[in-house]
């Protein structure tokens, strides 16, 4: 079963912040994470959450083009949530989106090292 709404976005308005991106992993199931794009602007920024837990330092740069994300070398894995908050630190309001796509299984079929 593949993430229900890959592609998200929200205009934030100058000097706000805002949930730009949530997906919800289904009961019995883990997330894999295969794909990532952003739009970006300046002054503006990302913060991306697996699990309540921030993945990377804040996003200052495009990842991927929005209709072309970069395929990740290997998946993440996200038991429970993906948060994306985008942050406008500008002088007018910005759409921001962001492409996560990915897969769910069964909790059981996931091993370590990413196979």
């Amino acid at each position: 079963m593949n993430f229900s709404s890959p592609r998200q976005s929200k205009t934030v308005a100058a000097g706000k912040h805002a949930m730009i991106y949530e997906q919800r992993v289904p009961g019995g199931m883990k997330g894999l994470i295969t794909s990532i794009a952003n739009i970006f602007y300046r002054n503006t920024h990302y913060v991306i959450s697996i699990d309540g837990e921030p993945l990377w330092d804040k996003i200052e740069h495009e990842i991927a083009a929005i209709n072309n994300p970069r395929q990740l070398s290997e998946y993440i894995v996200v038991k429970r949530k993906i948060e994306v908050i985008g942050y406008n630190n500008s002088d007018e309001s910005v759409t921001m989106e962001f492409f996560i796509d990915g897969i769910f299984v069964q909790k059981e079929k996931i091993r370590s090292g990413g196979e």
